[in-house]
């Protein structure tokens, strides 16, 4: 059984073991680590998908927000350069600035009065050759050459002061209605933007900054850029790493608003940018990446802390749920393991989960108790075949693919039975055909030893011919030197003539009898070629205990065919003598006739005696040629004779192991046999082998 169940289930077997060739896991890891995987790769999903989109959002806020704040400080400092326009529009409106009637002295005081009021440091007047009031030329300035063109008020870069200060220059052309042609100009400090932006906050790191169509610094929150005229082009040229900046201020010179990322004095700055109206000025507000974006790396570990913990609950819950699933299946596969090794009769290990393993643990129950009442079943089956009964049947309901298994045995046992039935009535035939056998060996013997005792007489026979034929051949010469006594050698002759001719009838009767007796030989050993081939069919039917039986019976057969041949030269040297035997006889009677006749022809004696002496010679060869070949006839009965008495002993042994295999086949307990008796397929060849009469 056990053996059976290894060979039904090798190659699952050897699957199996093959992957147990490396390191084996357990189902409770692998649902483990399949859990806390997925959670991982969810977890990371989810944070790297928080991240991104809380990347993008910031950074997308804080692009929104600095553009916002530059836009807001541009039109703040725009309103500021436009009240300072306003201002000093107001300035050179003033007819007191330049009245008629009051002296210069009174003009500068005048002056500086507004200036005072309108909040710049000082105001001055000029002519429109450039010469102020205090005599100093200013006509190669930028503001007074173009405020003298009038249209409003001018905006000078920073300038650089006598005093080692920086200051910036409003001009406006005067439009006092006093015909005065000249320009009003005011000063403000370097701090005058600083003070409009000063207010800009955009984190603790963030600033803004403006600078004038050449690129240079003429507003920034710390004073030292501004006093030292920083122009970020110029610093480019001299050392790379501001080249960022370089570019910034590139972007911020084409009058166009926009924004950019940059590195300035190593901090990693967001810049939004736009050109102030009315001015070559530009405003630029920054703000410090890494500041901004804390709120980014703030929630970034606030996500890897929550990933961890969901992690961790995910642990807890994956050893959970992993340990009732790791038991459950651990037992069926403990089981199974069982079965594997041949085990049929052990439990099943409950399982109670209520799901799928629940019901595999159900099914695996009913597969391994059908399973057990097949094998039992099958066992009970070989178990009474290897007892010699093959009556039995399969009884169960066998299910699915063991249906093939049923259907097999099943055959398997009709198939038996009907081999085991056949045999059995070969035995009985092999066991009557070899008493047939042996009844025809011992006639063949007893027609052997029959012949041979005929054959003694015919060479007695024959020997008596020979002499008789050599006792003419001496009459015959004899009666030619008795030529003389002719009359009395005619009559000598004439009943010599007589005994003759009776003795050429016996040989002629003794020829017919002798051909009839070589015709029985040839029937002899045409039945005993006969009976040697049924006995090698016979021989190979019964397998190994007719070998020896099968090499008596080729021994036998080459026996029966050289007896055959014999026969067959024998019958034609007897034909050959009955043909000489009948030119004698027919030679004496026309001697008789020609004796009878003597007295009419004494002349023809001597001639006539003449060919009586030659025939006489000649039957005396033909006839010990007959003696001869009557002699071998001889030797083949005998051989033919001892040849049948062993075709009849081995019969006998033959009919024994016949016998001892009917008794044999008789142990076994065959199945009732259905339908038509089974048909005998040895029969016909035995009735067609063996000769009528045997």
């Amino acid at each position: 059984m056990k053996k059976f169940w290894k060979k039904q289930a090798s190659p699952k077997v050897k699957k199996i073991r093959s992957r147990r060739g490396g390191k084996q896991t357990t189902l409770r890891g692998r649902l483990m680590r399949s859990m806390i995987c997925l959670t991982a790769a969810v977890s990371a999903a989810i944070a790297v998908v928080t991240c991104t989109l809380s990347y993008y959002t910031i950074r997308s806020n804080m692009q929104q927000q600095v553009t916002r704040i530059s836009t807001a400080y541009k039109q703040s400092v725009e309103n500021a350069i436009k009240n300072y326009s306003l201002s000093l529009e107001a300035i050179a409106a003033n007819p007191s600035i330049t009245s008629t009637t009051s002296p210069q002295s009174m003009w500068k005081d005048t002056l500086n009065f507004l200036a005072t009021s309108y909040h710049f440091s000082e105001a001055g007047l000029a002519d429109k050759n450039g010469k102020t009031l205090d005599g100093a030329d200013i006509s190669k300035t930028d503001y007074f050459q173009n405020g003298s063109y009038g249209g409003g008020s001018y905006l000078s870069t920073m300038t650089k002061q006598e005093s080692g200060g920086m200051a910036l220059y409003l001009a406006s052309k005067v439009n006092n209605g006093t015909g005065y042609d000249g320009v009003v100009y005011a000063k403000l400090d370097s701090d005058a933007f600083n003070q409009v932006i000063d207010g800009l906050s955009i984190g603790q790191k963030g600033f803004g900054f403006i600078i004038d169509k050449a690129g240079k610094i003429i507003a920034h929150k710390n004073p030292k850029y501004i006093k030292d005229e920083v122009n970020y082009i110029e610093l480019a040229k001299k050392n790379p790493a501001y080249a960022d900046a370089a570019g910034l201020v590139r972007k911020m010179a084409t009058r166009r608003a926009g924004s950019t990322s940059c590195t300035i004095d190593g901090q990693q700055l967001y810049v939004a940018y736009a050109p102030i109206s009315g001015t070559d000025y530009n405003l630029a507000v920054a703000a410090d990446v890494p500041e901004m974006m804390a709120d980014l790396y703030k929630s970034i570990w606030f996500i890897t802390a929550v990933a961890a913990v969901f992690i961790a609950v995910s642990i807890l819950l994956a050893a959970r749920v992993s340990g009732p699933i790791a038991r459950s299946v651990g037992g069926l596969v403990g089981r199974i393991g069982g079965l594997e090794k041949g085990d049929l009769h052990s439990e099943v290990p409950p399982v109670h989960t209520r799901d799928e393993i629940e019901t595999l643990s159900r099914a695996f129950s009913n597969t391994v108790g059908a399973l057990n009442g097949d094998i039992g079943e099958i066992s009970h089956i070989l178990g009474a075949m290897a007892q010699g009964d093959f009556s039995v049947r399969p009884q169960r309901d066998y299910t699915g693919d063991f249906q093939a298994i049923r259907d097999a045995l099943s055959a398997i046992l009709a198939s038996m039975s009907e081999t085991f039935r056949r045999i059995r009535g070969m035995a009985d035939q092999v066991a009557g055909g070899s008493r047939q056998m042996s009844n025809a060996s011992q006639a063949l013997a007893q027609g052997a030893a029959e012949q041979s005792a005929t054959i003694q007489e015919l060479s007695e026979s024959v020997r008596k011919i020979a002499g008789q034929a050599e006792g003419n051949a001496k009459s015959a010469r004899r009666a030619d030197e008795l030529s003389n006594e002719a009359t009395q050698a005619v009559s000598d002759g004439t009943r010599q003539m007589e005994r003759l001719t009776g003795a050429m009838g016996r040989i002629s009767d003794s020829s017919e009898k002798i051909e009839k007796i070589i015709k029985t030989i040839q029937d002899i050993a045409f039945q005993t070629n006969i009976l040697a081939l049924n006995a090698a069919v016979e021989a190979a039917r019964a397998g190994e205990a007719g070998r020896g039986f099968s090499v008596v019976a080729d021994e036998v057969r080459n026996l029966a065919n050289r007896s055959a041949e014999a026969v067959k030269s024998t019958s034609a040297l007897i034909q050959s003598s009955g043909e000489a035997v009948k030119d004698g006889l027919k030679t004496t009677e026309e001697t008789g006739r020609s004796l009878k006749a003597v007295t009419e022809a004494v002349q023809q004696v001597g001639a006539l005696l003449d060919s009586i002496a030659k025939a006489a010679d000649g039957q005396a060869q033909s006839v010990r040629k007959v003696d001869g070949n009557v002699e071998q006839i001889s030797a083949v009965v005998q051989t033919n004779s001892a040849t049948a008495e062993e075709s009849a002993a081995t019969s006998e042994e033959l009919n024994r192991l016949a016998e001892a295999l009917s008794e044999t086949m008789a142990k076994f307990q065959l199945a009732a046999q259905s339908g038509a008796a089974v048909p005998d397929a040895a029969a016909p060849e035995e009735e067609e082998a063996l000769p009528a009469g045997a």
